[in-house]
């Protein structure tokens, strides 16, 4: 299966195919500049330049030497002027001779350095197509694992489940479990328990979402500084969450459903408490003093602990943004979140208030609730395990998670391009960097020599 993630990974292979051959034929051509050729060749080499040009000035100073020891001889002054201007014109000639041999030896260094920078290249080149082969299989891998989710989510069992579940909450088994557990427990304490049982779920939410608030602010922070790890790291964690979402509803839907369908039949036609179970619980139910008086106040406590939990977000929020600019920022004493500290503290003064007036009543309600026998404790959470599926499969739509896969991938495609030409410029400044520290490192070891013989009118 083709798609934007697995032709990312083909584009990148097909590069680093590319860039581990050109790295190797301009080692090849380097190592050839670095050869001596045979004698019958017609190319010119760096490395053989620079041995004629050694040579030629090697033959220059053997010829003055020579003449310096004939002039040195010379009787008569005639032949002394001769050799004189023959000197004078070697000496030139051995300037442009120096030159040159200054010239062959820097191409010559050069060139060894280039070629011991293209040997690392290449070696570098090796292990980026090997991790490119790598990532193309692995591409290629996930997509036809998605495409078979997918494929899966959009068969008829799974549509059947979600379809269904929306029905089977107002047909039986759902109807008579709820309507038994009414008869037993009490409707409104029994609307109680399922609260109880969303006041766990919030509780988890918000854990989760400290985590995610704190990922996004560093994200965000990265990604403001001009790092691109920031969207990497965002959109890799938004595609997986997708894919993840996708491939849960594509293997576990049915098997869902008929869990919780198997659930509510046993609720439906669950085992009863003995008589004198069932008028205590009446009897601790009812009445001013009963469980049942209690609710409402136990429900405040939770609208609390509601309110208690978006102003701690919201102050979340507000500190993580503050960090970039205040590192020590301190919620309770920044002035910068003083506004979101004052509300958590109100937050937490209502939840204490309600706190209070629960407490009055709270020994109705665990006295209720310790009267409940096992075997009807048991019943009413295999009836919580139903409904938060039966919801869950009803609130979710294939199409909605196939969107968000697309959406993610197309995200997490752009920010890994991004990514990658970061990287590649990085690289190449990098190499700009070495290669020029090496010629700058040649040129001081000679720079003294350089010097004298520009001076001297050599170079």
């Amino acid at each position: 299966m083709t798609t934007p993630l697995t032709q990312l990974a083909d584009d990148d292979f097909t590069q680093a195919t590319d860039a581990l051959e050109a790295r190797t034929d301009q080692l090849a051509a380097s190592d050839i500049e670095l050869a001596l050729p045979d004698k019958d060749a017609k190319t010119v080499t760096t490395a053989l330049a620079d041995l004629k040009a050694k040579k030629a000035l090697a033959a220059l100073e053997t010829k003055e030497a020579g003449i310096r020891r004939e002039l040195a001889l010379a009787l008569l002054p005639a032949d002394a002027a001769g050799l004189a201007g023959e000197l004078e014109a070697t000496l030139i000639e051995r300037q442009y001779a120096v030159a040159e041999a200054a010239r062959a030896a820097d191409a010559l260094g050069a060139e060894k350095r280039k070629r011991a920078a293209l040997a690392t290249a290449v070696d570098a080149a090796r292990q980026t197509l090997a991790t490119a082969k790598a990532a193309k299989d692995t591409a290629h891998k996930d997509a036809d694992r998605i495409d078979a989710w997918t494929t899966a989510a959009q068969s008829q069992p799974v549509t059947d489940a979600l379809n269904s579940a929306s029905e089977a909450m107002t047909a039986s088994p759902y109807i008579d479990a709820r309507q038994r557990l009414d008869t037993l427990l009490g409707h409104a304490l029994v609307e109680q328990l399922i609260i109880r049982a969303a006041e766990a779920d919030h509780r988890a939410v918000a854990v989760a979402g400290r985590l995610d608030r704190a990922r996004e602010a560093r994200w965000s922070f990265l990604t403001k500084r001009g790092d691109p790890a920031g969207a990497l790291l965002s959109t890799r964690h938004a595609y997986n969450t997708a894919v993840t979402a996708l491939r849960a509803v594509a293997e576990e839907a049915p098997l869902w459903f008929d869990q919780a369908m198997r659930g509510l039949a046993t609720v439906k036609d669950g085992e009863n408490p003995t008589q004198d179970e069932q008028d205590r619980m009446d009897s601790l139910r009812v009445g001013e003093k009963g469980a049942e008086a209690a609710v409402a106040k136990e429900k405040a406590v939770w609208d609390a602990y509601e309110k208690l939990r978006k102003a701690e977000a919201d102050l979340d929020n507000a500190v993580l943004a503050r960090i970039p600019k205040e590192p020590v920022v301190d919620p309770e004493s920044s002035q910068a979140v003083a506004d979101e500290h004052a509300a958590v503290v109100a937050a937490q003064q209502d939840l204490k208030t309600a706190q209070g007036e629960l407490a009055e009543v709270q020994k109705a309600l665990d006295t209720w609730q310790a009267a409940i026998p096992d075997v009807v404790m048991d019943q009413v959470f295999a009836f919580l395990a139903a409904d938060a599926t039966l919801r869950e499969l009803r609130d979710t739509h294939v199409d909605h998670l196939l969107t968000a896969v697309s959406r993610a991938r197309e995200r997490l495609v752009t920010a890994l391009r991004a990514a990658a030409k970061t990287a590649a410029a990085s690289d190449r400044l990098t190499a700009e960097v070495t290669a020029r520290s090496g010629d700058a490192d040649a040129w001081r070891a000679v720079a003294a020599a350089r010097r004298a013989a520009l001076v001297r009118g050599e170079a």
